[in-house]
C-alpha cells in the first residue's frame, strides 16, 4: 500500500472503456467489501495510497479521483480471452499508447466475459517504435497464463493492423526469459517450446529443393561455396572429418546427399538401409559445419552444379575410380571456373555401403555362431580432439561455474550407437530445455553391460566426437557406471531428460529421481523423437538384406516348404499355425482345390455354437489366436441371398463371440469384417459367404507375421466350455 504513483497522469476511452492510471485494493472498515478495486487518478507530483485512503489528505499541487469498477482480474486465460486480448492491445496501439505491462492483473474482466478496463499505465509509451516490444511483451503474457498465441495474433489483425508475426517470434524469447525470471511456473516450458520451435526451423532452413540452387547462389555469390556429394548412411566420425576438411576450402558447404533411387542402382535392391529424408535430415543437425543439404542423384549432378556453380567439389578418389563421378561433370565444372580436390576416403578408410555390409556380416555371424566380438568394430586409432569432452570427476567445477552465470543446467544421457536422426532430435529437444545441455555417453565397458556382447559398434571416441561436433551440444561427458547417478551427483542439473520408456517402472522411487528432488530439479520424459529407427533396427535390417541377398534360393524352398513330407496334409495342426506366417496359404487351398467346399462340410470339433443355421466356428488357418468365423450352413456367396432374419442372426453371434473371447482370453477389441464378392480380388480365397472376427492387436503391423500358439480346436472347445458354464 506504499506505492507512490509515478509521473503524469492521462486518461483515455476505448468505446466505453476506461483506461486507468493505477488500480490498488483498499481495506477500509467504512467499505461494505473489503478488497474493493479503486481507480486511482492523479494529475501531479505522488501520493502515498494509504494516506490518501484513511486521511483523505489533499495536497494543494494534487487533485484525486476516485471510482468502483465492477470488474475481476482472470489470471488465467483461455483461447476466447487471448483473442479479446490481442484485440484490446490493437486497440490500444491505433490511439498510440503502447502499454508495456499488460498482464493478467493489469486487465479488468466484467461478468459477461468483456474487457471492463486496462489499467496500470506507469510503464506506458507513446511512441510508435515500441508496437513491436508490447506486443511481443504482451503475447509472453498470453503465453505464461495458459492463453493461445495463434487466437492472440488474430485477435490483434481483428482490427486490420498488419502485424510481423516473424518478428514477434524472434523478440519472445526475450520476454519469456523475463517471465521466467520474475518467477512465472509456466514460462520454462514456454519458452522451452519457443526454443525447440526455433531449433527445428535452424534445422529445416539447412534442407534444400534442387529448384532453390540458383536463388541460394544468387543470395551468396559473394561467397565461395564448396559442393560435396554422398550416401552418408551410418554417419561416423569419418563423415565429420571428411566434410571438416571440404569446408575448409570454403565459405559455405553444400552436401548432396545420394537419392534412395540413386543408391539402388549403384549397389542393388538392399540399398539404401536408411531413407534419402532421413540421412539429410541428420546433416542439417550439423549447422557448425553443413550450410545446406540437397537430396541429388549420386551417379549424375549435372543439373546442380549448373544451377549452383560451386567453386570447390570436393569428391573422393573412389568415386571416379569406379565411375560414380562423370567426366561430363569434370567438365561443367571446369567450364565456369571451378575445381576439383579428390581425396582419399578419411576416418574408418571405408565407404557407406561396406560399412553396412560390415554390421550385416556381424550380426549374421553373431546369429549362426553365438558370442560377439568385445572390441568395437570402428574404433578410432589415434587420438581425436573433442573440444566439448569435459571429464567426470570435473563436473561438479562445471556445474558450480554455470550457475554463477545463472545458467540453466540440462542433463540427458545416450548411447548414440550409429549415430542416426532420432539421437539428434532428441538432443535438439534436450537443449530447448535450458541454458546449457552435457550429454552423458556410456563408455564401452558401460554401454557392453547394457546392451549385451557385440555393442558397441562403434567406439566410445568417436561416439563423443560426433556428439561434440552438433550444434546443440555444449558437453560430453563418457562415463564407466551402468548408471548417470554418479554424472548427477556431481553436477547437479536444473533439469535430466530422459526416454519416457525407460522410466515407465520404478521411476518415484528411483534414486535418479530422489535425487533432482532433493537438489530442486525436474526430470522430463519425452517419447523418443524417431520411434521407428534405432541402432538395433538398423542392425537387424542390415543382416536381413543380407541374408536376402546371399541366400535368396534357399530361404524360398523354405518358406514354400516349411515341413518336406511326400505328400501335404492341408489340415494338419503345422500347416494350421504357420500357413499365413510362411506365406503357403495359397498351397493350402491349391491342395483342397477338388475337395468339397470347406465351409459346407465344417467339422464339428470346429464349431462353437450355432443358431438358425449360422455357425460360429474357429478359422482353420487364423492370423491370430481366436480368430472367429461365422457362417451360413447353406451355401450362398453373397450378402444379398442372407434374408433379414439371417442378418440379425449374424450379429448375434458376434456379440456372442466377442463375449466369450473377451472372457476366456481377455479380448478387449474386436474386428468384424465381410467380404462381399468373390475370390481372391477381394481377399477371399473361399466361395461361400463368411464374416470374420479377429481379436485386435494394436502392436501387430502385419497379420501374416503373428506367430500362433493355440490350435483353432483346443480354441473351440475351450469357448464352446465357456459358453456352457457362462
Amino acid at each position: 500500500m506504499n506505492r507512490e504513483l509515478r509521473g503524469g497522469w492521462r486518461k483515455k476511452t476505448i468505446g466505453k472503456k476506461d483506461l486507468v492510471v493505477s488500480t490498488y485494493k483498499i481495506r477500509d472498515e467504512k467499505l461494505a467489501d473489503n478488497g474493493i478495486k479503486f481507480e486511482i487518478l492523479a494529475k501531479k507530483g505522488g501520493i502515498k495510497v494509504r494516506d490518501w485512503v484513511d486521511k483523505r489528505k489533499m495536497d494543494g499541487n494534487i487533485e484525486v479521483s476516485w471510482k468502483y469498477i465492477k470488474a475481476e482480474n482472470k489470471w488465467k486465460w483461455d483461447e476466447e480471452n487471448s483473442f479479446k486480448v490481442g484485440r484490446i492491445c490493437q486497440q490500444l496501439h491505433r490511439i498510440g499508447l503502447y502499454h508495456m505491462d499488460l498482464k493478467p492483473g493489469n486487465i479488468l474482466w466484467d461478468k459477461n466475459g468483456e474487457i471492463a478496463a486496462v489499467i496500470d499505465f506507469d510503464e506506458c509509451r507513446d511512441e510508435k517504435i515500441w508496437e513491436l516490444e508490447d506486443t511481443t511483451n504482451t503475447l509472453s503474457w498470453v503465453l505464461v497464463s495458459s492463453g493461445n498465441d495463434k487466437r492472440f495474433i488474430d485477435g490483434y489483425k481483428s482490427g486490420g493492423t498488419k502485424i510481423g508475426e516473424n518478428d514477434i517470434r524472434k523478440k519472445l524469447l526475450k520476454y519469456l526469459t523475463m517471465r521466467q525470471n520474475e518467477g512465472s511456473p509456466t514460462a520454462w516450458i514456454e519458452l522451452a517450446k519457443h526454443r525447440l520451435e526455433g531449433y527445428r526451423q535452424e534445422v529445416k532452413s539447412r534442407q534444400l529443393k534442387k529448384n532453390e540452387l540458383i536463388e541460394y547462389r544468387a543470395n551468396n555469390k559473394n561467397k565461395k561455396i564448396v559442393l560435396v556429394v554422398g550416401a552418408f548412411e551410418l554417419l561416423h566420425w569419418g563423415h565429420l572429418e571428411f566434410l571438416k576438411k571440404a569446408k575448409m576450402m570454403g565459405d559455405l558447404l553444400i552436401a548432396g546427399v545420394a537419392s534412395d533411387s540413386s543408391r539402388k542402382r549403384l549397389k542393388g535392391e538392399s540399398f539404401p538401409l536408411i531413407g534419402e529424408q532421413t540421412r539429410a535430415e541428420t546433416l542439417c543437425f550439423l549447422g557448425n559445419i553443413v550450410d545446406g543439404v540437397v537430396i541429388v542423384d549420386e551417379d549424375n549432378v549435372e543439373t546442380e552444379l549448373g544451377l549452383l556453380k560451386p567453386e570447390v567439389v570436393v569428391t573422393t578418389i573412389m568415386d571416379w575410380e569406379k565411375g560414380v563421378r562423370k567426366v561430363r561433370e569434370e567438365e561443367i565444372i571446369k567450364s565456369y571456373g571451378g575445381k576439383i580436390i579428390k581425396i582419399k576416403h578419411l576416418g574408418p578408410q571405408v565407404s557407406s555401403s561396406k560399412l553396412v555390409e560390415r554390421v550385416a556380416t556381424m550380426k549374421v555371424e553373431q546369429i549362426l555362431f553365438g558370442g560377439a566380438s568385445k572390441k568395437s568394430m570402428l574404433k578410432v586409432h589415434r587420438r581425436l580432439k573433442i573440444n566439448k569432452e569435459v571429464k567426470v570427476e570435473n563436473l561438479e567445477k562445471l556445474g558450480n561455474k554455470l550457475k554463477k552465470q545463472k545458467k540453466k543446467i540440462v542433463f540427458t544421457s545416450l548411447s548414440a550407437d550409429l549415430f542416426h536422426v532420432g539421437h539428434a532430435r532428441f538432443i535438439q529437444k534436450a537443449k530447448s530445455l535450458g541454458d546449457v545441455l552435457v550429454i552423458g555417453l556410456p563408455s564401452n565397458k558401460s554401454l557392453r553391460e547394457l546392451k549385451g556382447p557385440g555393442r558397441p559398434i562403434v567406439d566410445e571416441t568417436a561416439r563423443a566426437w560426433v556428439l561434440s561436433e552438433l550444434s546443440f551440444t555444449d558437453y560430453v561427458v563418457v562415463f564407466d557406471e551402468r548408471t548417470i547417478l554418479k554424472c548427477l551427483e556431481e553436477l547437479k542439473p536444473d533439469v535430466f531428460f530422459t526416454v519416457k520408456e525407460e522410466w515407465n517402472q520404478g521411476l518415484v522411487d528411483s534414486p535418479e529421481a530422489k535425487l533432482m528432488q532433493s537438489i530442486g530439479g525436474k526430470i522430463v520424459r519425452s517419447d523418443r523423437m524417431a520411434p521407428f529407427i534405432s541402432a538395433s533396427k538398423i542392425i537387424d535390417r542390415a543382416a536381413g538384406e543380407l541374408i536376402k541377398e546371399k541366400f535368396a534360393g534357399v530361404l524360398k524352398v523354405a518358406k514354400e516348404e516349411p515341413v518336406i513330407n511326400a505328400d501335404f496334409d492341408p489340415f494338419s495342426p503345422q500347416a494350421q499355425l504357420t500357413a499365413r506366417e510362411k506365406g503357403f496359404y495359397e498351397k493350402v487351398w491349391q491342395t483342397a482345390e477338388g475337395m468339397k467346399c470347406v465351409f459346407c462340410d465344417l467339422k464339428e470339433k470346429y464349431i462353437v455354437t450355432e443358431i438358425d443355421g449360422m455357425v460360429l466356428t474357429v478359422a482353420l488357418y487364423p492370423y491370430t489366436d481366436g480368430h472367429l468365423l461365422i457362417i451360413p450352413r447353406r451355401h450362398i456367396e453373397s450378402m444379398k441371398e442372407l434374408s433379414m432374419e439371417e442378418e440379425k442372426v449374424v450379429f448375434e453371434l458376434a456379440r456372442i463371440g466377442t463375449r466369450l473371447l473377451r472372457k476366456k482370453y481377455g479380448v478387449e477389441n474386436s474386428w468384424f469384417l465381410v467380404r462381399e464378392g468373390n475370390g481372391i480380388k477381394v481377399g477371399k480365397t473361399v466361395k461361400h459367404l463368411h464374416f470374420h472376427l479377429i481379436p485386435y492387436q494394436p502392436e501387430v503391423i502385419k497379420m501374416t507375421e503373428v506367430k500362433l500358439n493355440i490350435l483353432p480346436e483346443t480354441v473351440a472347445q475351450s469357448l464352446r466350455e465357456e459358453r456352457k458354464n457362462g
